[in-house]
This record gives C-alpha cells, sequence and structure tokens, in this order.
C-alpha cells in the first residue's frame, strides 16, 4: 500500500509540474518563439534595406531611400500590431492559471472571446497594413476612401471646413 501511495504522490507531483510548465511553453512556443523570430528577421531586413548611399544623391536616390524607410517602418507596425493582438490572449491564461477564481468571475467568458477575437484578427490587419502602406497596391486595388492618399485629403478638408 505505501508503494501505491508514493507512486502516486509521484505521479500527482509530475503531472503538477507538467501543467506548470505547459504554459510556459505554450506561451514560449505561440508568442516568444514567433515574436522573437520576426523580430529579428525584420531588423535583418530593416537593416538591409537601410543601406546607406555614398556622395551626393540624386532625387531617384532619395525616392529610393524614402521607400525603403517606409518599408521599414511597415515592418515595425506588424510586428507591434502582432505583439498587441497576441499579447492579451496569453496574458490572460497566465493571470487566470495564476488566480484561477478570475476563471469563474461572470465575464471572464467574454473577457476570454474579446481577446480570442483580437488575436484571431491580427490575420485580418496585416493585409491592410500592407494596403495601406505600399502606393502599388492602392493603385492596383483602390477601395474608396481607405488610401493614404484620400485619407490625408479628407482630413486636409475637415480642416480647412472647420476653420
Amino acid at each position: 500500500m505505501s508503494r501505491f501511495v508514493q507512486a502516486n504522490a509521484r505521479f500527482n507531483h509530475c503531472k503538477q509540474c507538467f501543467v506548470d510548465s505547459y504554459n510556459l511553453v505554450f506561451l514560449a512556443v505561440t508568442y516568444v518563439a514567433p515574436m522573437s523570430v520576426m523580430v529579428w528577421a525584420y531588423a535583418r531586413m530593416g537593416a538591409t534595406l537601410r543601406g546607406r548611399a555614398i556622395g551626393e544623391c540624386t532625387h531617384h536616390q532619395m525616392q529610393v531611400v524614402r521607400a525603403k524607410r517606409k518599408v521599414v517602418r511597415m515592418f515595425v507596425l506588424v510586428v507591434v500590431v502582432f505583439a498587441l493582438c497576441w499579447l492579451p490572449y496569453h496574458a490572460y491564461f497566465v493571470l487566470v492559471y495564476h488566480h484561477q477564481r478570475l476563471a469563474s468571475a461572470p465575464v471572464a467568458q467574454h473577457v476570454y472571446l474579446l481577446f480570442y477575437w483580437l488575436a484571431m484578427a491580427n490575420s485580418m490587419f496585416n493585409p491592410l497594413i500592407y494596403y495601406w502602406m505600399s502606393n502599388k497596391l492602392c493603385s492596383l486595388f483602390p477601395i474608396s476612401g481607405l488610401s493614404p492618399e484620400n485619407l490625408r485629403a479628407r482630413r486636409s478638408t475637415e480642416s480647412n471646413a472647420a476653420n
């Protein structure tokens, strides 16, 4: 009987270690690792795109430099949006694991669904970012009112009307 009790106690201890490590491994594999890879890859691409011109720059070279800087800004925005979309989802699970009474709160399921929706919406935001920050895509697929030029024109018209 004592062997059974000892084996059961070891099993329960291992089970608890697995549950504790599962949350950390899940966080590392689904958030920290992708975030690290994205930051590393986009930083390398940004460093490559930010190559400096030597000597005098022509108008065309300055346009190319501006376009490259815009691509780097787009990379940064994609990483920030990923971080902001997925962080609440993972923070919710870590918080609920350590404070289990929160899981039984009346709004817990609504909060979870909101964070889940935000995480899944990340896949919708990326094409919008690419469209909004790419002049070529805006000219190929003109969507009324969504191009940066239309938004700037609308803002200037509204500010002139306000004055």
